[in-house]
């Protein structure tokens, strides 16, 4: 199959002008290179070929004439070259390109071809592929603004069929010049040199030089590349160094302009399989590098703070693409190197790499260290060993929430810290564009018009840390253009619409999956499921993750329900599932933008009430550590004040409990009564033995409660140190609430106002010199809530 036949005509028009009638502007290559070039497109692409040598500015007028009047068709490929000088004037709107014709006259602009009027012929043109190629001094100036770039990565795979089929039926109206706007080109590099650099390589390109990929055809983005390299590699060797363009004209489309070599046959290139190329709430991996668009400033950037610092941190609000940016940005830079990724989760020492099995280490996710470990010493030496690696040489990379980092920001670390902070660049508006529709392009699916990337584009801006929104809806509209049977894949507006858009596709997917929960018992289990993969640290909620051994509840039924949920929600794509070093099975949110977005269970985490929410928390470590301790009774909640909210929890909701937390509260329960019988029977007992037997009870009791009385110190300096915790927590919320109610961001004042109060609430209020600051607190959140609701009225 001919791909010429995919055209009603092919039609390329040539002007070459050397023979200027002003001596110096004489010129040695152009006509060799305008009748190099009419041979090649006849003979070998097809073209029916019209020469101009030294044309006149009046005939140069009569050919772009020629050129409307010729082209009516749409199904047309036209190939427009000039090859001559060119040069640009200053004007009122801005630098004005001309062609110099044969008769041109110097300081008479008049006597020049305006390119602008080339320009206003070819919108007049309908033909589905135009290129015009400029090889003249300032050739830029033609260029226009646009969002060209198809980038099929790194021109390494044959074209698909699917592709093929776009780039034949869709629009392309591109300009290729030799030269930018302010750079002038060369006639030859060296005496007796039969034709122009640009010239030279863009005829041995169509040639077939610059089929990249060995299926037989080049592209507008194959052509644009080998000239690119080969153009400014020799003309900067020789002094004058000239950067090819590639833009849009008006008009252009998601087409490309085609050359076909011989033995070129479309039945014979492979389909393309329609994966999907967006990756939903998970993160960019170092082999997504392919799909990841948008942040190759942002990853050069990074990379080059890597050279500067052997620690950085990559700090940023969830949702703007950290993980992301380290692994499929940073990480393909450093392939030479050995990449090591963890995340610190509940043990952090015990995930760590061994030293010897990397080069570069990636914390991902440091605020774990607050939101899921528990153990404090052990959160310490990951520090100190952090500080170790660094200064025995080791390169370390982390990433953070910018939420977290005051909280993660460790004195250990503060000298690495403040030279390696990089903090995640906002998007440009170019940026939005490619992450929206280069990875659709790339599995040749197309979006319906470019008012609705626009109009996506435009929703994305209004969000805050909007990338795994935008990434889950994108998703959601590949899958409904996928599954529609049409011989392009598009993303139309109405999957747009039907997913809700970017704010809305995450929340109402999650809300399908809570609809189509079988009965009432089903639904209050993912409640408590998600409830349990919800992380509260100083007042910020994030996701947590959740192994499968804290999932054995004592109640078969409620196993099974929620073994139904976990995969109901996996196939959603709304959780994770994977295994830690350990092989640890766990869930946990796919990203933390689920927790933020869903309201459904921001109104879960109300009714529990986040002093439960806290506590949970807690119970969860003091079960491991009991558990950790073989079940030592030492270990229990027997003179815990927290144990009467965890009876009357478990009396609420028994499911809320796994199998081991419940045992934990029973046993604590169960302990307590037990000591209180046995020092009850121990004070009946001295009252009635004989007077030598009373001495030796009592000097044993004394024993005894002496030891109770260290253990008692001992909890109650636990204690302490815990409210003290909670109290620099406290004053931030207030401090921070303080700020936001200043610049009148009341509804986030109003959250922060609320987390101190929940604090107060749950483990403050025994505490009487906190009572005046806790009133006061009071009036702040009765004032936010009175300003709430007169904005919303």
């Amino acid at each position: 199959m001919n791909g010429n036949a995919s055209f009603s005509t092919s039609k390329a028009y040539v002007m070459g002008i050397a023979n200027y009638r002003y001596a110096p502007w004489q010129l040695n290559t152009p006509l060799r290179d305008a009748e190099a070039l009419t041979m090649l497109l006849h003979d070998k692409h097809g073209f029916e070929t019209t020469l101009l040598a030294d044309p006149t500015a009046a005939q140069m007028q009569e050919l772009f004439e020629q050129i409307r009047q010729e082209n009516k068709e749409e199904n047309a490929r036209i190939l427009i070259y000039y090859a001559g000088h060119g040069v640009q004037r200053d004007s009122a709107q801005g630098l004005k390109g001309f062609f110099l014709p044969a008769d041109a006259r110097p300081d008479d602009e008049a006597s020049m071809v305006p390119m602008e009027s080339l320009a206003n012929v070819l919108r007049d043109v309908p033909a589905r592929h135009l290129l015009l190629v400029l090889d003249c001094c300032f050739a830029g100036t033609f260029r226009m603004p646009s969002k060209r770039g198809l980038d099929l990565g790194g021109l390494s795979a044959p074209l698909r069929r699917q592709h093929f089929d776009i780039f034949c039926n869709f629009s392309s109206r591109l300009v290729l010049s030799s030269t930018s706007h302010r750079q002038q080109a060369l006639d030859r590099l060296e005496d007796g040199d039969a034709n122009s650099p640009f010239n030279r390589f863009l005829c041995r390109a169509i040639a077939g030089e610059a089929d990249y990929t060995g299926d037989r055809l080049v592209t507008a983005t194959e052509l644009k590349t080998y000239l690119a390299d080969s153009v400014s590699q020799i003309t900067n060797y020789g002094g004058n160094l000239q950067s090819v363009g590639l833009d849009a004209l008006e008009g252009d489309g998601e087409g490309e302009f085609l050359f076909f070599l011989d033995g070129f046959n479309a039945a014979q290139l492979p389909e393309q399989a329609y994966l999907n190329p967006y990756k939903g709430l998970k993160a960019y991996e170092s082999a997504d590098a392919a799909l990841f668009f948008g942040r190759q400033k942002a990853s050069q950037s990074l990379l080059a703070k890597t050279a500067e610092s052997p620690f950085v941190i990559v700090a940023g609000a969830s949702g703007t693409g950290k993980s992301s940016l380290v692994k499929a940005g940073l990480l393909p830079r450093l392939a030479d190197q050995r990449i090591a990724i963890m995340r610190p989760g509940k043990k952090p020492m015990a995930v760590l790499p061994a030293t010897d099995t990397w080069d570069v280490l990636v914390v991902d996710q440091w605020e774990e260290l607050i939101t899921q470990a528990t153990d404090e010493q052990e959160v310490e030496q990951f520090y100190t060993e952090m500080r170790r690696l660094l200064d025995s040489g080791k390169r370390i990379i982390g990433t953070v929430r910018a939420d977290f980092e005051a909280q993660t920001r460790h004195e250990t670390l503060e000298s690495y810290w403040l030279k390696g902070r990089f903090v995640v660049p906002p998007f440009t508006s170019e940026e939005y564009h490619d992450v929206i529709v280069q990875p659709a392009k790339r599995v040749a699916c197309l979006f319906e018009d470019r008012d609705l990337v626009q109009q996506i584009e435009q929703e994305v801006a209004q969000q805050p840390g909007p990338l795994p929104l935008l990434s889950f809806m994108l998703s959601e509209l590949f899958e409904r253009a996928k599954s529609e049977s049409v011989r392009y894949r598009e993303i139309k507006r109405r999957h747009y619409e039907a997913v809700g858009g970017v704010s809305g596709a995450l929340r109402n997917k999650a809300e399908e999956v809570f609809a189509a929960m079988p009965d009432a018992a089903h639904r209050d289990a993912m409640r408590r499921l998600m409830l349990r993969m919800v992380a509260l640290s100083a007042g910020e909620m994030a996701g947590r993750r959740v192994f499968l051994t804290d999932l054995d509840f004592h109640d078969p039924a409620e196993d099974k329900r929620i073994e139904s949920i976990i995969q109901q929600l996996d196939e959603a794509k709304l959780i994770r599932r994977d295994a830690d070093d350990s092989g640890r099975r766990f869930i946990e949110p796919a990203h933390d933008a689920l927790v933020r977005a869903w309201k459904r269970l921001w109104d879960w985490v109300r009714e529990l009430g986040e002093e439960n929410l806290l506590l949970h928390a807690k119970l969860g470590a003091a079960v491991g550590d009991y558990q950790a301790q073989k079940a030592d009774k030492a270990f229990l909640w027997t003179a815990d004040p927290r144990l009467e909210q965890a009876k009357e929890l478990l009396k609420n909701d028994p499911l809320w409990f796994n199998e081991a937390e419940r045992n934990f509260v029973e046993g604590s329960v169960a302990e307590k009564k037990r000591r209180a019988r046995r020092n009850r029977v121990i004070a009946v007992t001295v009252g009635v033995v004989i007077l030598g037997a009373a001495v030796v009870a009592f000097w044993q009791s004394q024993v005894a409660t002496q030891k109770a009385e260290e253990a008692t110190r001992n909890l109650q300096d636990k204690i302490k140190e815990e409210r003290k915790k909670e109290r620099g927590y406290f004053d931030k919320f207030i401090r921070d609430g303080d700020v936001f109610y200043t610049s009148k961001d009341y509804d986030l004042a109003f959250v922060k106002y609320h987390n101190a109060d929940s604090l107060y609430q749950v483990y403050l209020k025994d505490d009487p010199g906190i009572l005046v600051v806790w009133k006061a607190l009071k009036q702040k959140l009765d004032s936010c809530q009175i300003q709430l609701n007169s904005s919303s009225k």
